[in-house]
């Protein structure tokens, strides 16, 4: 037990490093923790594996944390936020979208701004005014066609440097709207909406209630209401837990358990990351 805790701490160790050090390609580095990963399952028995395997997870800490950073910094994007650059993006949401009464935001990826690819990278989409209701009704996984600005992120929004965003696009005019090209979102959106049609006939409050329990999704739960959830201590009720997992699978376990081993932990696995992504991969 006491090996994959140190593994688990020197990866850590590698991070908090990496982040010092501060962006880069680091693929030498990376290189060389997969050639330790490699040893170290060579010499599994013995101790020098065991050495090998920690010193190769701090290296993949940091060689990693340095590709994220380097990602930010040098993205396709980034001269284009830093002049404040005004054009057309074609978005995919990473995220439903979510924010206050007059102001509706999520994260997207940008497949191409202004004519030209934009590697893919993630910004922080905020919409107001009158276009706000159609980017509202928009699902994860959905595509959109827009004008707006990029910018930099500032203020509360630079936290999502950790989730990756490299700026903030702030939209002007929605010109058009696409369903999810990937086959993993276009199946976990049409799960998910089977799951929310048989909550129709109850009232507004108890089927948002039921759309947090079973999704993780709190949009619709009336502020009061969390605030009473998180008063109580039960406010983990509204989260995807492990528990949550553990019902998916349940549900088909009888034809997983008709499968022969592979084709089960294949199937199993497949469940899983249909699951995630109709719960949009919630952190818990």
């Amino acid at each position: 037990m006491i090996g994959p805790l140190l593994m688990l701490v020197a990866l850590a160790a590698g991070v908090l490093a990496g982040e010092r050090l501060g962006g880069g390609p680091a693929r030498l580095l990376l290189g060389f923790a997969l050639v330790g990963f490699a040893a170290a399952f060579t010499w599994r028995a013995s101790r020098v594996g065991a050495v090998t395997a920690i010193v190769a997870c701090a290296l993949l800490g940091v060689a990693v944390e340095q590709r994220a950073l380097h990602g930010l910094e040098a993205s396709p994007l980034t001269a284009a936020v830093a002049r404040e650059a005004s054009g057309e993006a074609v978005l995919t949401l990473t995220e439903d979208p979510d924010g206050p009464l007059f102001e509706s935001a999520a994260i997207a990826r940008v497949d191409a701004f202004g004519g030209r690819s934009a590697g893919e990278r993630s910004v922080f989409v905020g919409v107001h005014g009158d276009e706000r209701s159609v980017f509202a009704a928009l699902d994860a996984g959905d595509q959109l066609r827009a004008s707006g600005t990029l910018a930099p992120l500032s203020g509360f929004s630079s936290r999502l440097r950790w989730r990756h965003a490299v700026g903030e696009f702030r939209v002007d005019d929605i010109r058009a709207v696409g369903r999810p090209s990937s086959p993993w979102y276009a199946a976990a959106n049409l799960a998910r909406r089977a799951v929310l049609r048989g909550s129709t006939t109850l009232p507004s409050t108890p089927r948002a209630l039921l759309t947090g329990f079973l999704l993780g999704d709190t949009r619709a739960i009336p502020d009061d209401l969390v605030v009473a959830f998180r008063d109580a201590g039960l406010s983990h009720l509204l989260a995807v837990s492990g528990a949550n997992v553990a019902f998916a699978l349940a549900v088909v376990e009888p034809l997983l358990h008709r499968l022969r081993r592979g084709p089960r932990l294949v199937g199993g696995l497949g469940v899983l990351v249909l699951f995630g992504t109709m719960t949009r991969w919630e952190p818990s």
